[in-house]
């Protein structure tokens, strides 16, 4: 991730994985704990704290990596993890997954 994005993410406001499901996931059914756990696995991979993920953000835009680390930003591997768990359990993904949106929801389906 560029420094200066990495740096305005780590400026915003904190939002609890709760009050980000209240806001935003509960709206689609989804459970909390799971929406938490998928948020707290992306935000290790991602390498930002939880409480800094926005629905919003895109994979390619806000979590690109820097010029010098064209492979990986956290994001490839939380695709590949997607992908397994998806084979895994016999579930065809047919959605592109750009934000952090698409992969909790898409992944909390994978998973249920």
């Amino acid at each position: 991730m560029r420094r200066e994005v990495r740096k305005a993410i780590l400026s915003r406001e904190d939002i609890t994985p709760e009050a980000m499901h209240a806001a935003h996931f509960a709206a689609f059914g989804l459970d909390l704990e799971l929406v938490a756990e998928i948020l707290i696995h992306m935000a290790g991979e991602l390498d930002v704290p939880v409480t800094k993920l926005r629905p919003s953000d895109r994979f390619d835009v806000e979590f690109a990596p820097d010029w010098w680390n064209g492979w990986d930003s956290g994001v490839a591997i939380l695709l590949l993890d997607l992908q397994r768990m998806a084979r895994r359990r016999g579930v065809r993904v047919e959605q592109d997954i750009t934000t952090v949106d698409d992969y909790v929801r898409v992944m909390a389906e994978v998973y249920c």
